[in-house]
Parts: structure tokens; sequence; C-alpha cells
């Protein structure tokens, strides 16, 4: 089939249709071999072909299809662009939801924290609008078979984890401080890492009552001292009723007088 000089030719729209599959069959286009302008181009003709030619729910399609590729390419002002005029051709509340999810993962990236919190208000107000189950788990902290899938990958965590569970302190500290270098790695944690040594020195969690124990520095040891809740309630009832009769007394002299 021929074509016209100045005009794009079945050979070249099969080529960008190639280039566009692969860019969403992959997270990297980069490694298709394809230019960003060439993708860009072929975005645009998708968009306006399902304009003209199609019907809302492709045109809303198109429209993610590009929100995606600014994302991929790390666009932030023109992804989040994007992504509100996808927003104005969605309906669902389950697709609105995908949408902030999508800007979370912005936000996340640039250590935007003005974005995340704005998103995850935004997610939770569209969750009472009658949002699936399977979205809003995504907000939450992943179930325990999922935390043990991966826990063995981070030095230190499993005995870090395990240590405080089973108030073996001294081994906890042990794990602690070999964790700190990973906190020191991590992009989201690196800004915590003062925090999180102050938080490491013992004598100031058990004198801030977080850990139940005393020091015994004659031993070497720390004794555990786990509160008894109804021992606890005897002591305070005990206190309050000498409380009680002390005022009880004073009453009655006050009356003798």
């Amino acid at each position: 089939m021929g074509h016209s000089h100045g005009s794009v030719g079945h050979i070249e729209l099969l080529a960008l249709y190639s280039a566009s599959c692969m860019l969403f069959r992959f997270k990297n286009f980069i490694v298709c071999g394809y230019s960003s302008d060439m993708v860009q181009f072929w975005l645009f003709y998708r968009i306006a072909d399902a304009e003209e030619n199609l019907g809302e729910s492709e045109v809303r399609e198109a429209h993610l299809a590009k929100s995606l590729f600014y994302i991929r390419i790390g666009d932030k002002d023109k992804a989040l662009e994007q992504l509100k005029v996808t927003e104005g051709k969605t309906v669902a509340v389950g697709q609105r939801m995908d949408l902030v999810f999508y800007t979370l993962q912005l936000g996340f990236f640039y250590m935007d924290f003005d974005l995340i919190s704005k998103s995850i208000d935004k997610a939770n107000n569209l969750f009472e609008e009658g949002g699936d189950w399977e979205r809003k788990n995504r907000l939450k902290v992943v179930d325990a078979p999922e935390i043990l899938t991966v826990i063995g990958k981070i030095p230190h965590l499993s005995e870090f984890l395990n240590s405080l569970y089973d108030c073996q302190y001294k081994s906890f500290f042990s794990a602690f401080a070999g964790l700190t270098e990973q906190i020191k790695l991590d992009r989201y944690l690196h800004p915590h890492f003062r925090y999180y040594m102050r938080g490491g020195n013992y004598p100031a969690f058990i004198a801030a009552g977080k850990l139940h124990c005393k020091i015994d520095k004659v031993a070497g040891v720390l004794e555990t001292n786990r509160p008894d809740a109804k021992n606890a309630l005897y002591q305070a009832t005990i206190k309050q009723g000498d409380f009680l009769l002390n005022r009880i007394q004073k009453l009655s002299r006050v009356i003798d007088l």
C-alpha cells in the first residue's frame, strides 16, 4: 500500500503501534530502543483516534496510558497534570482509587509528603463512597505471611523482631546495632535515623516505662517485672480505700467537736 510524501504511512504507524505495545508490556521503554518523542507521538495519535472513533472507555484508557508514560519517565509535573485529565474522564470509584495510587507512587518517589498526605485523605474519602476491599487493603499493613517472605532479606531484621517479642533484650540491642546501618541506607528511614538512635538507649526505654523491667547493676542483668492488671487494680483499690478511711476519720473528729 503506497502513501504520499508528508503523511504518516502504514509502515510508520505499525512501528509506532509496536513501540506502544512494548512500552506498556515492559516498565522501562528505553530498552526497547524507541525514542520518547516517538512514544509521545503515538500516545497523541491514540487519544485523537479514540476521541474521534471510539467510546468514552477507550478515551479514558488512552489518557491513562499517557499518564503512565509520564510516570515511567519520571516527569512529575506532566504526570500529575495528565492524571487530573484522566480523573475527569473517570466515573468508577475503583478506577479513581487507582489514579490516587499512581499519585502516591509519585509522592513517595519524590518524597513529597504534602502530596502523599493529600492523596491518602483522598483515598479514604473514596473508600467512603464504596471502594472495594482489594483496593482498601493497599493502604494497610501487609499480612504476616507476606512479611515473613521478605523478613530474611534484610540483615538483622528477623533477630531484631523476634528477640523483642521473646524479651531477649541483649539480642534485641545487638540486632538493633546491626540494623542501624540498614536504616542509614534506606531513603525513607534515613531522615529518622537520629530518632531511632535515641530510642535505642534502653535505660531511656526503661525510665519512660516502655520496658517493664529494672536494671540490676550488681548482677549485670535486666529483671523483667511485667505489670499484673489485677494486682494493679487491687493496689489502686487499697490506696483509694485508705484515703477514704482517713477522710472519714477526720470528718468524725469534726462531728465529735
